[in-house]
């Protein structure tokens, strides 16, 4: 049986508990419900604490921006009033530049106007002067015709110098070095006009043209047609020149040819 002092011993224990709980008072091995409060509010109060940070800096970036906005604009006034000052400038100069321009363009103008007044004087004064030229000369060339004295000469491989061309034996023999045997076939003298020709007709058929074609410079121009070849000579007054084809039987046809000019 259970003695009356652990009755009494036992009832006191449940009514010290039972006191403890009602004035709120956590037994021993009970503290964990104290503790998650606790926790939640330091939760509570760093999570307060984050909002106002991110609050103050967002307050503070916006601060920065509105700042920067407002020093732009600052800039931009300032700029377009440097604009508008320096536009004004230009408009006080316009007159004056405009007027000194105009003085320049003139005065360039007028030494311009001038040197080519004074090239166009030199022009007309070459032309004139190259016009008289040409007319003297024109003039000098129509007074003028050449007289034209023609040999034909027959040369050989073989053979001896005909006697009768003593006077060109010389030329001849020196000119043609191939041939030994020169017989002269005929002689012709006669007058060309400027800028006129003569035909003459040789004992072997052939026609043989001459043309007076005139002066560069002291030479006389001469031209020759014959059997379809033509021949341009530059000679001057009184010089023997030769024009020679070749013929069967290793001889050759050579013409002498000594023109003069005479005036009339």
């Amino acid at each position: 049986m259970i003695s009356l002092r652990t009755t009494v011993v036992a009832l006191t224990l449940l009514g010290a508990v039972s006191l403890l709980a009602s004035s709120g008072v956590a037994y021993a091995g009970s503290d964990t419900p104290t503790m998650d409060a606790e926790k939640r509010a330091a939760r509570e109060r760093a999570t307060k604490k984050s909002a106002v940070v991110r609050a103050a800096r967002s307050t503070t970036t916006q601060s920065l921006i509105q700042q920067r906005v407002l020093e732009a604009a600052k800039k931009a006034k300032a700029m377009d009033r440097k604009r508008a000052q320096e536009a004004a400038k230009q408009i006080d100069r316009m007159p004056a530049n405009k007027e000194e321009a105009a003085k320049k363009v003139a005065e360039k103008n007028r030494e311009q106007g001038v040197k080519e007044a004074a090239d166009k004087a030199r022009d007309r004064q070459r032309v004139i002067a190259a016009a008289r030229r040409v007319a003297s000369q024109q003039k000098k060339q129509v007074q003028e015709t050449i007289s034209v004295a023609l040999t034909v000469i027959q040369a050989s491989k073989d053979g001896t110098a005909d006697p009768k061309l003593a006077t060109l034996q010389n030329e001849i023999s020196r000119s043609f070095k191939g041939y030994k045997g020169f017989t002269l076939i005929e002689t012709h003298a006669f007058q060309i006009k400027h800028a006129d020709s003569a035909v003459k007709r040789l004992k072997n058929g052939k026609a043989v043209v001459f043309s007076n074609m005139g002066k560069e410079g002291s030479k006389l121009r001469v031209r020759l047609d014959i059997d379809g070849a033509n021949v341009m000579m530059n000679v001057r007054e009184g010089e023997l020149w030769f024009h020679a084809r070749r013929e069967k039987g290793a001889k050759a046809l050579i013409l002498a040819v000594r023109a003069r000019s005479q005036a009339k």
